[in-house]
């Protein structure tokens, strides 16, 4: 009887042991799943999707689209451990990808695909509650009323420091970076967090700021706005501060081991009232960061530069054209990365059509990570054949640095059914603005040439030489000691002058430069260091370091026309892409680039002029 007993009783012990083991919290058969870092969501805030997958060899996430909710595609959290299994030695891998809802409402993130073991999982769809950013207080309750103010949990209060107010805890700089090794031309997020301490017996006055110095970086400001344009508070240690937030996208243009400088601020704080009151002066530096750059592989002669994860597609503008019409072939690039740095594709065996230039367009997407923008390419493509003609397929290569390698995207090829033309006589195609009509030359017979009319009169002076040797004589000895009087104050001027100097020196300078480009080792760098010094120069500014962004910025606070600026920055854009692309400006663009560089110059000189700055 006991061993019957013994039996009955190890057998339910077996079964519970195997009802455990098969539940969902013991077995663990769920490799992947989703949540989201927060509770709530409003509109206009970022928040994080989490991704957790367990296995031996894991590809993905495979991030889904959807209307309205803007995905970064790049994890900013990375989490990973290695546990032992059932199965063997197991990677747990946890990725959180930033994430933003710009309007109040209801969005269903689709299932994720995730890779595992050659197997693809899915996670659960998430439905996520976007509120209003600023949410209406809580109103309170009679009882609350009747108690004075409303009751608050002690364990939602923030700490408050009751110690007084110190010269170190006034103003706080934080500079930081959201990767420390990048290959060339990656994007890299810096943040820089300036907290000023919000407190009623605390004033401050900022004296000087100097910004960090990103040289072998190309630099691009990106913006992030606020909810009604309110400025955040955090506490820290105790302390309330106001935080302004400035994002800088740097894109390293040379490889090893690059520094940004170090973030220095200068002011003068003011604690206490009355005649209890406490002058400091504030010197607050952040520490110079370091960044590794790789190098790029080599890659296949299809790359233009493009380096980041993006999204390619091209279309024709019509696919029934008449003989000798253009028509318009579109490349659009979407994606992260510096769209400065990519070139045009290049077209390959193309019979039948004559291809101009492409006209270059970008455009700025809203994205909670680093800037995304969208590219095109616009090319003129004209059939001077009839009948059904193809044009070939083109490559457009990218590296991209998450995985490490190129990416090739095939567009084409493109079919194009072409008419006739009832006007067979040859066409000539310019540029829209130009004249296509060269200009008459009349001949009159064999070897002769146009006549000339010169409007200055040729006959010879009623005066003779002897009549004019009396007043000059005269005049010249007072001539030569004004002359003499001023080249003693334009030398004085100029010796105890340095803006005067500098602005003499940026005419002969510019000149200097711009007339030895065809000779210079990389004249699309010499160009634009002309460019941005010259503008330094006439404004008495510091001319280390500047960028095309910060020239735009420049020219639109010297009230400059819109026109003005377009062309500055085609040119030094131009010069941006050959510098980033590896591919050296052609003769006849250089020489077009030099005389806009001219010209430019000039008219900002000008205007400079008319404005009482020069």
């Amino acid at each position: 009887m006991v061993n019957m007993q013994r039996n009955a009783l190890g057998r339910v012990g077996i079964a519970c042991v195997v009802a455990l083991w098969c539940s969902p919290g013991m077995a663990d058969d769920i490799p992947v799943k989703a949540w989201l870092d927060t509770d709530t969501v409003q509109a206009g805030q970022p928040f994080h999707i989490m991704v957790e997958m367990k296995g031996s060899e894991i590809e993905g996430p495979e991030l889904p689209e959807v209307q309205g909710l803007l995905i970064g595609s790049t994890p900013r959290i990375r989490r990973d451990s290695w546990r032992i299994s059932m199965s063997g030695r197991e990677h747990v891998k946890i990725r959180g990808y930033r994430a933003q809802v710009n309007q109040k409402g209801t969005v269903t993130l689709p299932p994720i695909a995730v890779t595992i073991d050659g197997r693809t999982f899915h996670t659960d769809p998430i439905t996520i509650e976007v509120t209003d950013a600023s949410p209406q207080p809580r109103r309170p309750t009679p009882e609350e009323l009747d108690r004075g103010r409303p009751r608050t949990q002690d364990r939602t209060r923030p700490y408050i420091s009751t110690d007084p107010i110190t010269a170190d805890d006034i103003v706080l700089l934080e500079a930081s970076i959201d990767r420390k090794e990048a290959y060339l031309n990656e994007p890299i997020i810096l943040t820089l967090t300036f907290l000023e301490v919000v407190d009623a017996q605390t004033r401050v006055r900022r004296l000087d700021e100097i910004m960090p110095t990103t040289e072998g970086f190309y630099v691009f400001p990106l913006q992030r706005e606020h909810p009604h344009g309110r400025t955040p508070l955090e506490y820290r240690d105790g302390r309330r501060y106001r935080i302004e937030e400035r994002l800088r996208v740097l894109y390293p243009t040379t490889t090893g081991e690059l520094t940004i400088g170090p973030w220095r601020y200068y002011g003068v704080a003011t604690i206490g009232s009355g005649f209890h009151q406490e002058r400091h002066h504030l010197e607050v530096t952040t520490s110079p960061i370091t960044v590794e750059v790789r190098n790029l592989p080599e890659g296949p002669s299809s790359f233009t530069g493009a380096v980041g994860d993006f999204s390619v597609s091209a279309h024709l503008g019509q696919g029934e054209v008449v003989q000798g019409v253009p028509t318009t072939l579109t490349l659009t690039i979407v994606g992260q990365g510096n769209p400065h740095a990519i070139s045009r594709p290049r077209f390959e065996g193309y019979d039948g059509f004559s291809v101009a230039a492409p006209a270059s367009d970008i455009r700025n997407i809203p994205s909670p990570d680093a800037p995304t923008f969208e590219k095109k390419f616009t090319y003129a493509i004209t059939p001077y054949r009839s009948g059904d003609l193809t044009f070939p397929a083109f490559e457009f290569c990218y590296f991209n640095p998450e995985q490490g390698t190129y990416v090739t995207e095939t567009l084409g090829p493109f079919s194009l059914s072409v008419r006739p033309s009832e006007n067979q006589e040859p066409r000539i195609f310019v540029d829209s603005g130009r004249d296509p009509r060269p200009a008459p030359v009349e001949t009159f017979a064999t070897g002769m040439l146009p006549p000339v009319t010169i409007d200055d009169d040729l006959r010879p002076p009623s005066r003779g030489i002897v009549s004019l040797a009396t007043p000059f004589a005269v005049v010249f000895p007072v001539l030569a000691y004004g002359a003499f009087a001023i080249i003693l104050a334009r030398r004085r001027k100029l010796a105890l002058d340095p803006r005067y100097a500098r602005l003499h020196r940026a005419r002969s300078h510019s000149r200097k430069r711009l007339g030895g480009l065809s000779s210079a080792p990389d004249p699309a760098s010499e160009l634009y260091r002309a460019l941005t010094e010259y503008v330094a120069d006439m404004l008495n500014i510091d001319g280390a370091g500047l960028t095309s962004a910060d020239i735009e910025r420049i020219l639109r606070e010297q009230e400059s026309e819109q026109w003005l600026i377009d062309n500055y920055m085609r040119i030094l854009r131009a010069c941006e892409r050959a510098r980033y692309a590896g591919t050296p400006l052609s003769k006849e663009e250089l020489n077009a680039l030099t005389h806009g560089a001219r010209l430019s110059m000039k008219e900002f000189e000008n205007h400079l002029s008319q404005r009482g700055k020069v």
